[in-house]
């Protein structure tokens, strides 16, 4: 029924700079400008009078302005209203479980997925009686390890100290399993079966470049990842185009941090039949040298 309601709200981005994404009963409004533009408040005076039109009601308290920037605006944050009602501007905001904050370090997101990850590992040892490791890691990787994996392909952290903030959660519960405190992080892992939680995020990062380019996720612009004009036979022939980056915030994205890496492996992974064979074949693949070293 939702739907019938919210059908032609895009109409309301007519003629604007102005872009809408949609998840449920949350919509998103977004503008790239150097300088103050209007057309958000256009858009804003829009949905006003399309809400009153449908008779739907606007959360106005849920209402934030969000800008991003590593620059402060010359004319400062400028306001924005929906109704009579200003929007208050905020440094950093939640969406979909991520933390983004104005200048996409990530450093917020992934100090609380951190602190959360190591209060519900510290609850699971507390909780059960047993220390048999076998189900002390399948506690781990069922409660703990997904809280610190969700959605890294846009907050994959690329600095020693945040990449080590997530490590030592795993690096703190593996010492506490019994008759493993006096091993090294990774004979732990070793006997216990897991990898680094660095190595899954890289290898989560090369599932979502193989998924995009082989057509098993959409994905709306066409520029996301751009193939490279190469004449080299050398290699193989998905190699992809890294862009020059100025910045970190640029340098750091997914479309440009996974470039190299991924152009040195393998035609036989690159150009694997599934998804499913692309993961068994990237197992046998030495990415140690593209880790942080982390201690």
């Amino acid at each position: 029924m939702l739907l019938l309601f919210i059908n032609d709200i895009e109409d309301i981005l007519f003629g604007t700079s102005v872009r809408m994404k949609l998840f449920a009963d949350d919509v998103k409004l977004y503008s790239s400008f150097a300088y103050n533009s209007h057309d958000l408040q256009v858009v804003c005076d829009r949905l006003t009078v399309w809400a009153e039109e449908w008779q739907l009601q606007i959360p106005y308290n849920k209402c934030i302005y969000h800008r991003i920037s590593n620059r402060a605006a010359a004319d400062g944050n400028p306001s924005y209203r929906i109704g009579s009602h200003v929007l208050c501007w905020s440094d950093k905001t939640r969406d979909l479980g991520v933390i983004i904050d104005n200048k996409l370090s990530f450093n917020c997101h992934i100090s609380a997925i951190a602190h959360k990850a190591h209060v519900r590992a510290s609850l699971i040892l507390r909780s059960f009686v047993t220390r048999d490791p076998a189900v002390l890691t399948k506690a781990f990787v069922t409660y703990v390890r997904p809280i610190l994996e969700y959605c890294t392909s846009v907050w994959s952290p690329h600095t020693v100290s945040n990449t080590d903030k997530i490590e030592s959660c795993q690096r703190w519960f593996t010492k506490r399993i019994k008759d493993l405190s006096d091993m090294r992080y990774p004979e732990r892992l070793a006997f216990l079966g897991l990898e680094t939680l660095q190595a899954r995020r890289l290898k989560c990062d090369l599932q979502m470049c193989y998924k995009v380019i082989h057509n098993q996720i959409s994905v709306l612009n066409d520029d996301f990842l751009v193939f490279a004009d190469c004449t080299s036979t050398r290699g193989h022939c998905y190699k992809l185009y890294k862009g020059y980056s100025q910045v970190n915030t640029h340098k750091y994205f997914f479309t440009n941090r996974i470039c190299d890496i991924w152009n040195a492996l393998p035609s036989s992974v690159v150009e694997a039949s599934s998804l499913t064979v692309f993961k068994r074949l990237l197992d046998n693949v030495d990415l140690t040298r593209y880790f942080i070293d982390i201690r």
